[in-house]
């Protein structure tokens, strides 16, 4: 009851939020100086969780690793919620807007996601059963998110050698170019509104909605890096933006945390792109970066001996 008692407690107090992705949580239990790090994460940030770092948590295969992961999220969460998986929190904003455009506004509403706390207390449900399907789920999603962009890369890539169109050289000139009137981007707003509702808005709603909802604008700009990246970028040039699927997806948590934290270069440098061209104020931060910060910053106010 005191572990219950505590997480209805835990709740954003003024200080900065941190968000990390599963890569930087797996960094962060390897890391040797791995206690006095979330010690100093407790007492200087409020820690918002995913429901998709739960998920790839209750993926593990090795149920060892899994445990352990699930006890340093319970330690985290002592400062720090769980927030719903990307579609979750996508769907609630859709059908919040969907019931009254007028009273719609993106930070009304809680992105708790409770029942992921409350499993990381009691651990009654994750369990090798529960990994593999997750693991097989995860594979499935992967496969097709992958092959709804990558199948179509030929076709892209002789529309610009033919010089029927021309190549965008960056994520940002692809987005300007879907956001013309009649554009992809709406396309790709009014497709996730018309999954979750069963009903397709026109241009001027979707426009509307995107301008009130970053989490949407920033699925949508997921979905356009990740366009850009399988089907249009000049492989031969500049860096690779090819993360996975969720960790496209994260980028619906980006307006939920001062800083998102990972270990993955391709996510990271993907998620910075989401963030400047949504104008986000999220700081995304690769894993070894952060830890620089972190050490110098809580080394005066945590001894080492007395490190949760």
């Amino acid at each position: 009851m005191a572990w219950e008692l505590l997480l209805k407690l835990a709740m954003p107090s003024g200080k900065p939020i941190f968000t990390p992705d599963t890569s930087a949580l797996n960094r962060l239990l390897d890391d040797p100086d791995s206690a006095r790090l979330v010690a100093g994460l407790k007492a200087g940030y409020f820690t918002r969780l995913t429901g998709d770092n739960f998920r790839e948590i209750g993926a593990t295969k090795n149920g060892e690793r899994r445990l352990q992961l699930l006890t340093m999220c319970r330690q985290l969460l002592l400062a720090g919620e769980f927030a719903l998986p990307y579609n979750w929190l996508l769907g609630n904003h859709i059908i919040h807007f969907h019931q009254n455009p007028h009273a719609y506004h993106w930070k009304l509403g809680s992105v708790r996601f409770r029942a992921a706390e409350m499993e990381i207390v009691h651990q009654e449900f994750l369990n090798e059963k529960v990994a593999l399907e997750e693991r097989e789920d995860a594979r499935e999603n992967a496969a097709v998110f992958e092959s709804v962009f990558c199948d179509v890369r030929d076709k892209f890539q002789l529309l610009f050698e033919s010089g029927a169109e021309r190549q965008p050289a960056s994520v940002q000139e692809l987005v300007t170019l879907f956001q013309v009137p009649g554009g992809v981007f709406w396309s790709y707003g009014q497709g996730l509104y018309a999954k979750i509702t069963g009903v397709t808005p026109d241009e001027a709603t979707i426009r509307d909605f995107v301008q009130r909802c970053p989490p949407l604008k920033a699925i949508i700009l997921a979905l356009c890096t990740a366009q850009y990246e399988r089907c249009i970028r000049d492989l031969s040039r500049g860096p690779s933006l090819r993360a996975g699927r969720i960790d496209m997806y994260c980028a619906a948590h980006l307006p939920y945390c001062d800083r998102f934290v990972t270990a993955d270069d391709k996510q990271m440098r993907a998620l910075r792109e989401i963030a400047v061209i949504g104008d986000f104020a999220t700081e995304v931060v690769h894993y070894d970066d952060f830890r620089r910060l972190m050490v110098p910053e809580f080394s005066g106010c945590i001894r080492p001996d007395v490190a949760m």
